[in-house]
């Protein structure tokens, strides 16, 4: 399988690629997929086990992302997102279980019912995440022409910490050599990354 290098050069410019997905991810806010209206609070749930995170999808759509809860309801009571490590203090116990036995995505299976994720795909990022890595790293909007999936190639091969460069090349390399056979070898290869508790 051959994995795209991704120089170390100045972003590119991605409305020639007709990728301009910082725009596009603002042009969507308020448009979510359930019609609902998307309030400051409301990115996760509160007082519930299910939490719903809103994350970038295909070509820069948002949607709800449905997870079971891992963290502590107060793990962004600054209103910032913050990005998730390995062993975040900001886990609960049971949650520190669930996310290290992958139970806790087990109801985005709904997500992929409502045709917002694929079972495999790049993995949905939250929309600061998103605009912030559009600045850092260049052609990281190419990831959003397909579906985000539960599981990916950067999943299987990567670590926890794996950096999103990295990821990034993992994720160009599966969207360039698409296969259902490809799908098919990377749901094989989930089984033993959940079971060993690695993978990112």
């Amino acid at each position: 399988l051959h994995v795209v290098h991704i120089p170390d050069t100045e972003p590119v410019d991605e409305r020639d690629a007709g990728l301009d997905v910082v725009d596009d991810t603002r042009h969507h806010v308020g448009e979510l997929d359930d019609g609902a209206v998307l309030g400051e609070h409301d990115a996760i749930l509160r007082d519930t086990a299910l939490a719903r995170q809103l994350r970038v999808g295909q070509n820069g759509r948002l949607f709800r992302m449905l997870k079971f809860r891992s963290m502590r309801v107060d793990a962004e009571a600054n209103g910032e997102a913050v990005w998730a490590k390995r062993n975040d203090v900001r886990m609960t116990r049971v949650g520190a279980l669930i996310r290290k036995l992958r139970i806790d995505e087990l109801p985005q299976v709904i997500n992929v019912l409502l045709g917002h994720m694929s079972f495999v795909g790049p993995r949905p990022e939250r929309p600061e995440f998103v605009e912030r890595f559009e600045r850092e790293i260049p052609g990281y909007g190419m990831r959003l022409a397909v579906r985000p999936g539960l599981t990916g190639l950067a999943q299987v091969s990567g670590e926890y910490e794996t950096h999103p460069r990295i990821k990034l090349r993992y994720d160009l390399a599966y969207i360039n050599n698409w296969s259902l056979g490809l799908d098919l070898a990377i749901l094989l290869r989930t089984l033993p990354v959940v079971l060993g508790s690695r993978g990112v």
